[in-house]
């Protein structure tokens, strides 16, 4: 919640947490299931012993996790202990949600709309055979992929574009527009585990993301490497604006929300200089 006027009393709390999305519905709340938020706004209540509302910088839908999310929330009234309020969720809610930073910011500070960027890791297992110690967090592809043609594939994605055909419209907002700017796509290959197998990872980052944007993207790049589509193909296919023509979209156990970009932060490397 944010404020044209906020209370005198209140304190705004930035909370960078990383959790295993496999155990959660996803972040947002959602009523007889567990998600990340229901969970850690129960223990701040706890805390602090008064409603709790969050922001967080990005929703990650079930089964995804998350290396870097940011979530805001007021407290008013109240002595917030960065440290002492890290120790205390992480003793509460770790392994599976784990706090890493507690900060005290300004109060108009808004976890979504402070940030310029978020980026996004999926990773592919394109082996043979697949490998129980990777299965959580990674999409086993027996077949064989050409990285070059998924690569080339990626150039047509970056800059400023209508993704309707790799998005899922909001039934509340049907009108909503789909129109997305990706900073960053592309995959290298990790170096090899155990001599046999070879793990593909794709990044992608943007100012924002519509909802199964990054899935669907992974999944149309993979059947390009699967020879399903040509690179030149996902051009048409983005500029089509139709979703029918895109693959379906990728398990979500492989994707996590990776980074995410605020104002003074380090400029990453693969962020162009210009991005207007």
């Amino acid at each position: 919640m944010s404020y044209s006027h906020p209370p005198p009393d209140l304190i705004r709390v930035r909370l960078d947490i990383s959790y295993d999305g496999g155990a959660f519905k996803g972040f947002a709340e959602n009523v007889g299931v567990t998600t990340v938020a229901g969970l850690l706004r129960a223990k701040l209540e706890k805390v602090y012993s008064q409603p709790i509302t969050l922001t967080c910088a990005g929703r990650t839908d079930a089964g995804v996790h998350a290396r870097q999310q940011v979530v805001t929330f007021g407290v008013r009234g109240k002595k917030v202990e960065p440290i002492r309020l890290r120790n205390s969720l992480n003793a509460l809610l770790a392994p599976s949600v784990v706090t890493s930073k507690v900060s005290i910011v300004e109060t108009q500070f808004d976890a979504r709309y402070a940030a310029m960027w978020r980026q996004y890791r999926y990773l592919v297992l394109n082996s043979e055979i697949p490998d129980p110690l990777l299965a959580p967090t990674t999409w086993w592809v027996d077949k064989p992929l050409h990285l070059e043609s998924m690569q080339e594939a990626c150039e047509a994605l970056i800059g400023l574009h209508d993704f309707t055909s790799f998005c899922k419209r909001p039934k509340d907002i049907p009108n909503a527009t789909l129109v997305r700017r990706l900073l960053q796509a592309e995959w290298t290959v990790e170096p090899e585990l155990n001599g046999r197998h070879e793990l593909l990872r794709f990044e992608v980052a943007g100012s924002a993301f519509c909802h199964q944007m990054v899935r669907s993207l992974v999944g149309t790049l993979v059947d390009v490497g699967r020879g399903r589509f040509t690179a030149t193909q996902v051009g048409q296919i983005l500029a089509a604006k139709d979703r029918s023509l895109s693959s379906n979209v990728a398990p979500p156990h492989a994707l996590s929300l990776w980074n995410i970009g605020y104002p003074g932060d380090e400029t990453p490397v693969w962020l162009p200089q210009r991005t207007t």
